[in-house]
């Protein structure tokens, strides 16, 4: 609705053609001249009424018509205008001075002839012509209002969607027959699973599965085999899914107010859009957007690890001690796969005889360095209760070396078990595989994981 309007209302009752009015105004200024003038045009004005001819203006502020004054210096016009009709037959004039204030009032009686034939037909052609700019003023606001409610929908429905649902899917199976092997059974199932996460995700959210796009999904239970004259692979419970964008479903809507406004049209965000001719700025915007999107639309977390390690061998009379700390960050790249990039430092000191040398050899180490890592961790057993298991490989490049030892390049394999205690929060430890020799000596690590 428009709180900001402006109305003309024009009554036109009983015209006469020619009607012979006796009607008196009174005025008072600081000249007879100026004082009569006014009383004459009270006089026409009240003739004018008493023809039924009434104008009556309600403004209330809109500011694309007051600024420039239009309406107002029409209506007054038409006021004016409106005094041509009325033909002054006759008239009396009476003064009188006021010797206190210095003014004359006068008072004029006249007989007035007025004609409202064409009188009429202007005040209807200005009553119409601005009922129709407020009708369409007042069509545009509320197509505005209706514009931005559908825009506010869909930021309100990006907030709801863009981000991780766990959904109860029921239970679901692919028959894979006499024809497919386990692995393109499993992809068939977990093709089907997709697709049945989206369709439940879109009815909650009452919009088309196909303006839905899912990054991944996670079982969270084990998918069971069978065979029954053919493969046969069945999954039942939870889904676990991310999702990566969703359309615009009011964007038709949006559009066909844009075009009655008188707008461009627009496209929805998610739209796969090859501009011609790229410019070399264009291509290095679209590619940085592309690496933000990447990883802002995968699942992503932090690991703390620390290792830590003392020991004494009896026979040989051999110390050892040994820290490391490391700060992880990994993002999913697919269902079980992760990129790992990691940093730390490393310290490692082993002193002692070996007693049963005869020699008496002196062995030391003592030295530290830190390093950065990257490396992919691949999850290889999840267990109903929130536990799961996973891989880490690392290439480790050591730097800031100080000590007896330099250490060059290598790679490094740890074991990590993890419990999930919340949705956001992983603990666990770790076992190392293999590595450097102060990875070696750290067989065991605490781990603790926040997710994002």
């Amino acid at each position: 609705m428009l709180n900001n309007k402006i109305i003309v209302l024009l009554i036109l009752i009983d015209f006469t053609f020619g009607s012979m009015i006796i009607q008196t105004g009174i005025a008072t200024a600081e000249t007879k001249n100026k004082a009569c003038q006014k009383a004459l045009l009270l006089a026409q004005k009240e003739a004018l009424q008493r023809a039924g001819i009434n104008i009556f203006t309600s403004f209330e502020k809109k500011q694309t018509f007051m600024n420039d004054g239009k309406i107002k210096t029409i209506i007054n016009n038409s006021f004016q205008k409106s005094y041509g009709f009325v033909k002054t037959s006759s008239k009396e004039e009476k003064v009188n001075f006021n010797p206190q204030t210095g003014y004359i009032t006068c008072r004029v009686k006249g007989k007035f002839e007025v004609d409202t034939s064409k009188l009429k037909s202007q005040l209807l052609a200005l009553s119409q012509k601005y009922n129709n700019q407020f009708e369409e003023e007042n069509s545009k606001t509320k197509a505005i209002e209706e514009k931005n409610e559908l825009l506010q929908k869909y930021n309100i429905l990006k907030t709801n969607l863009l981000s991780t649902h766990l959904i109860d899917i029921g239970q679901i199976s692919y028959n894979g027959g006499e024809s497919l092997s386990l692995d393109e059974c499993k992809k068939q199932l977990k093709r089907k699973i997709k697709t049945k996460f989206k369709n439940v995700l879109a009815k909650n959210y009452n919009i088309s599965p196909s303006l839905i796009k899912i990054s991944s999904i996670y079982l969270m239970n084990d998918i069971k085999v069978n065979y029954d004259n053919g493969l046969i692979v069945n999954y039942s419970g939870k889904v676990e899914g991310d999702i990566q964008s969703v359309k615009n479903p009011y964007i038709d809507e949006i559009n066909s107010l844009n075009e009655f406004l008188g707008e461009k049209q627009i496209v929805d965000e998610n739209e796969e859009i090859t501009p011609k001719g790229p410019s070399f700025t264009d291509k290095i915007k679209s590619r940085y957007n592309n690496i933000i999107d990447f990883f802002s639309s995968k699942k992503q977390y932090f690991m703390i690890n620390g290792f830590i390690n003392f020991s004494d061998n009896c026979c040989r009379d051999i110390k050892t001690y040994s820290h490391i700390s490391q700060f992880e960050y990994l993002i999913n790249l697919k269902t079980k796969y992760y990129l790992k990039l990691s940093t730390g430092s490393a310290n490692y000191k082993k002193s002692g005889d070996i007693c049963c040398d005869d020699k008496g050899t002196i062995v030391k180490d003592d030295y530290s360095y830190e390093y950065n890592s990257i490396g992919i961790s691949t999850m290889i057993l999840q267990a109903k209760g929130g536990s799961k298991s996973s891989i880490d490989i690392d290439y480790v490049l050591p730097f800031s070396q100080k000590g007896t030892k330099k250490v060059g390049n290598f790679f490094n394999i740890v074991w990590n078990n993890d419990l999930v205690i919340t949705d956001n929060i992983v603990i666990g430890t770790g076992f190392v595989i293999g590595g450097e020799e102060a990875w070696k000596d750290n067989w065991w690590t605490v781990r603790l994981g926040i997710f994002f």
